[in-house]
């Protein structure tokens, strides 16, 4: 017999295996350490029955056997003991914030026995005060970032969550945006912006409300260039800068590109 704990992930664990279990031997198993399995994990049974000559307790090798009341018989029966036991049933999540913004950390537990304690900490360290399911900091500085972890308790145990970075930065601002262009036909238009905040950034570069790709080379940079302008790449240009401290991202104002014909 064989049990096994198949989790939500997919992966398995063998929590007990009986491969040449003999009728002299225990029928009771105990953990020597209790197993604590998240929830939507699956416990699995398996087992086979050695109806065989080399069975010594089976008394008719010949005879198929559908059922027993005893292990000398046949029979499948599997006894499990468990307990529930404090759980986080969610973990905090990282964040990027922009300086000065307002961050929430929080988790959700469960317990048998409650009540259920938290205390926060940062980088390892109680953070005063800390002692509710979740943390705000209203103004985010680069004093706040670190390893926000909580320790959670009630009057059987304690367990510590998963850490949660905090990252604080600057978002985008364009401090000089693309600049109007007037292009003859067959020639080439360059559009540049200059951005503050903290890097990496995005950039999206639009022609109207349309997304440029192809036509355009560096789209995703500070700088691009359409080559071998037509007269129908005329029109309002504009690109929005992203950054994980602002990810819905500014925009700059349109500016036009004037194409001139021969």
């Amino acid at each position: 017999m064989k049990y096994e704990a198949i989790y939500a992930d997919g992966t398995r664990e063998v929590l007990l295996s009986v491969p040449h279990y003999d009728f002299h031997w225990q029928t009771l198993y105990r953990l020597e350490t209790p197993k604590r399995l998240p929830a939507g994990t699956r416990l699995v049974v398996s087992g086979a029955f050695d109806n065989s000559l080399q069975n010594p307790h089976n008394p008719d090798p010949s005879r198929t056997v559908s059922w027993g009341d005893q292990s000398n018989d046949e029979m499948f029966a599997d006894f499990l003991r468990y307990t529930e036991m404090l759980t986080l049933l969610t973990q905090p999540r990282g964040a990027f914030a922009a300086r000065g913004s307002r961050v929430t950390f929080s988790v959700t537990a469960s317990s048998p026995t409650p009540p259920i304690a938290y205390q926060w900490r940062l980088n390892g360290t109680d953070i005063s005060g800390a002692t509710a399911s979740s943390i705000t900091i209203t103004n985010a500085q680069s004093v706040h970032e670190g390893d926000y972890t909580v320790a959670v308790s009630d009057s059987a145990e304690m367990i510590l969550s998963q850490p949660a970075s905090l990252v604080v930065g600057d978002p985008p601002v364009i401090v000089q945006p693309p600049e109007a262009q007037t292009v003859p036909v067959g020639g080439n238009a360059t559009f540049s912006v200059s951005v503050t905040g903290t890097p990496p950034f995005g950039f999206s570069w639009r022609k109207g409300s349309a997304v440029l790709t192809n036509m355009v080379q560096n789209e995703a940079t500070s700088i691009f260039t359409i080559f071998n302008v037509r007269t129908n790449d005329a029109g309002n240009y504009r690109v929005a800068v992203t950054s994980a401290f602002k990810p819905t991202g500014v925009a700059s104002p349109f500016t036009s590109l004037t194409v001139t014909g021969p």
